[in-house]
């Protein structure tokens, strides 16, 4: 079929070692305890903020937060502003929104008003409408003259039986204008 994939070697490319997942358990829980032993740091060598807890800290949390409490030692809670650029932000987004759902409701609006008031001729038949219908006749025939002539010089055409009343019966039939 043509796939570069063809050409491809369909040996699987990974191997895994015997035994791997017999022992993946308990590597798996070795590593672990070895996080666990090791003081949790950032590259800069800083400690990890909540790397260890204190022992007992969640079973004595409620008394210590109780307390606190009672002793009137509780911050009032900080009311944080949104930064000005944010406020710009935002208000550029709303207003962003609203022009958008104004251009969406005037092309909406526009396409209904051509719909509802279109004409019921197009564009092509309101110009040729606007031709006077001598230079159409005219056109016609100083510009397809050449092939009329060459049709009324073909000998196979001369030799079929029609006669005047035939061609001007067809040609009232299909609403040609005959002129004499």
């Amino acid at each position: 079929m043509g796939s570069p994939l063809a050409g491809m070697s369909q040996d699987i490319p990974y191997a895994v070692p015997n035994g791997y997942f017999a022992q993946f358990d308990a590597d798996i829980l070795a590593t672990i305890k070895e996080i666990n032993k090791e003081e949790a740091v950032y590259e800069d060598g800083k400690a990890m903020p909540y790397g260890d807890i204190p022992a007992g800290y969640f079973e004595n949390l409620p008394e210590v937060m109780l307390g606190l409490a009672k002793a009137g030692d509780v911050q009032k809670p900080r009311v944080i502003t949104i930064a000005p650029k944010l406020k710009r932000r935002a208000i550029a987004m709303q207003s962003i929104r609203w022009a958008a759902a104004a251009m969406l409701f005037i092309a909406t609006g526009l396409g209904a008003y051509k719909l509802v008031n279109r004409n019921k001729e197009s564009g092509t038949d309101k110009l040729l409408s606007s031709v006077p219908s001598n230079e159409l006749q005219d056109y016609l025939q100083n510009n397809y003259r050449l092939d009329i002539d060459r049709v009324v010089n073909n000998n196979s055409l001369m030799d079929m039986p029609l006669d005047n009343k035939d061609i001007i019966k067809y040609l009232d039939e299909t609403g040609w204008d005959v002129v004499d």
